[in-house]
């Protein structure tokens, strides 16, 4: 199993989000836990200068679906999603 746990919330460019989550896709053996932060704030740059975006349960998953469109994920929660192989 590989985990990728509020790491796509920090990565600015989108397309390299997609890329990060196939990665992890191809890494996997049997499956992938994605997390992402679902609590509402305002997207972009903190107060300490790290990125940060906030995704709705529909916005994630239109990420996953982007990402790895012939895998059905699981929701275990707004923000919390098993990709099985």
């Amino acid at each position: 199993m590989v985990s990728c746990i509020y790491v796509v919330n920090v990565i600015e460019n989108p397309d390299e989000r997609v890329e990060l989550i196939q990665f992890c896709w191809e890494l996997a053996r049997k499956s992938l836990v994605v997390a992402v932060r679902t609590e509402a704030g305002n997207d972009g740059f903190t107060s300490i200068g790290t990125y940060q975006i906030y995704y709705s349960k529909a916005t994630f998953q239109e990420l996953l679906a982007i990402a790895l469109p012939s895998v059905k994920p699981k929701m275990l929660k707004s923000g919390v999603a098993v990709l099985q192989k």
